[in-house]
């Protein structure tokens, strides 16, 4: 077996930091062989080492080696990555749905309650002017009884014109400030439901990636200790 030297990183200039989680390791110079390389495979930099420590033939022999794992490595990848795009996907199509749902529940109660304070208003409207003709056919009757007839009933007309008026806007607001929680409501249960689909994709993503990079890690490992043997 092999060995390889602290000098030989730093002639072939290996950054500062592999230097140093070398010489921490190892000190001056350790023996290379498969075990050692498997036990740290995820703390060196392979690909950097085997372009710049093996020669052209043991180059040659560790991309052949390797060759099979990245292979594996890249189609693994691909796959996690393309799983994850369509999870992304159908959460947001689901959040979509939801906040349409719920703009068009919106939408129709504020519908509701527009068409319900019209209502109101026509009908306090249709009071006043009966009330106003009544009073005007009275005054038309009986001059000075039916004067003061007009004007009370003008008057009361007019109060419960307002009246009418004040609560039907009461029962406009109150169906507003319903509606408006109800889809604020919706809209932040929606907003968690895909935050935490997202969170949940985003961990089993990372996980896979995770398990991938450490297996391509000890293939890379092994088959540099087997080319630079060789």
């Amino acid at each position: 077996m092999k060995t390889l030297t602290l000098d030989t990183l730093k002639a072939k200039s290996a950054c500062l930091r592999q230097r140093e989680v070398f010489k921490r390791m190892f000190g001056e110079s350790v023996v290379v062989t498969e075990s050692l390389c498997l036990s740290v495979a995820g703390r060196f930099d392979w690909v950097w080492a085997s372009e710049n420590i093996l020669s052209a033939y043991q180059l040659g022999l560790y991309n052949e080696s390797v060759e099979p794992a990245q292979k594996l490595y890249d189609e693994s990848v691909e796959s996690a990555r393309k799983l994850y795009g369509e999870s992304m996907g159908l959460a947001l199509k689901l959040y979509n749905e939801s906040m349409e749902s719920d703009r068009k529940l919106y939408n129709e109660s504020m519908e509701s309650a527009l068409k319900l304070c019209g209502e109101s208003m026509e009908s306090a409207l249709k009071l006043y002017g009966e009330s106003r003709g009544l009073a005007l056919k009275l005054c038309g009757e009986s001059r000075g009884l039916a004067l003061k007839l007009c004007g009370e009933s003008r008057g009361l007309a007019l109060k419960l014109c307002g009246e009418s008026r004040g609560l039907a806007l009461k029962l406009y607001g109150e169906s507003r400030e319903s509606a408006l929680k109800l889809y604020g409501e919706s809209r932040e249960s929606a907003l968690k439901l895909y935050d935490e689909s997202m969170e949940s994709e985003r961990r089993l993503y990372n996980g896979v990636m995770k398990s991938e990079r450490k297996l391509y890690n000890k293939s890379k490992a092994i088959s540099f200790a087997y080319a630079y043997n060789s």
